[in-house]
């Protein structure tokens, strides 16, 4: 299974892919590849365009290859920035889920990434971002995923709930109602 996380910047994707990675899934995650890359510097993508998807494509490859299933952490905001993973697990022979996390207003993300980990930018540019990756966000259609899951608003407190008591959290379960197919 490739799980794509589709959100908007600071809506929860990183903590999704930290419960998924205890799991045992591989990550895919762009922010940690131009971290260890470049120390965090994005400026880096205009010299070398497209090196942290071709990474990411070689990561998913190699983890489709010895049997683990994959979770794609990056806005994957749009149909053209999904393609690449998804074309990689059909080739793989892997089924491809959208998780599509709930939307706030922009400048609720852009303060949650200037609060929590700004990276060096001010909230003006993360702000900027927001709106950025809001204006170009599209819904997965059927056409690109086999299961499309839609995150509840209340999904942080039912994840923190069932942490709480103590026992393994399996995500699958822990949401059964918001599976759906694609539309």
């Amino acid at each position: 299974m490739v799980e794509l996380l589709v959100g908007n910047i600071a809506s929860g994707k990183s903590s999704w892919t930290r419960h998924r990675a205890a799991e045992g899934w591989i990550t895919v995650n762009h922010d940690s590849l131009v971290r260890s890359m470049h120390g965090g510097e994005y400026a880096w993508e205009d010299q070398v365009p497209g090196l942290k998807t071709e990474l990411g494509l070689l990561i998913l490859k190699k983890a489709a290859d010895q049997g683990h299933s994959v979770v794609v952490d990056n806005t994957n905001r749009g149909r053209s920035h999904r393609l690449p993973f998804v074309a990689a697990a059909r080739r793989s022979g892997m089924k491809v889920r959208a998780i599509l996390f709930p939307s706030s207003p922009p400048e609720i993300h852009a303060r949650r990434r200037f609060d929590s980990d700004p990276r060096g930018r001010s909230i003006d540019y993360w702000l900027e971002v927001a709106r950025l990756v809001e204006e170009e966000s599209e819904r997965p259609g059927a056409d690109e995923v086999d299961e499309l899951v839609v995150l509840p608003g209340d999904w942080r407190e039912r994840l923190s709930s069932a942490q709480a008591s103590g026992e393994p959290v399996d995500l699958d379960r822990l949401f059964p109602d918001e599976n759906t197919a694609p539309r």
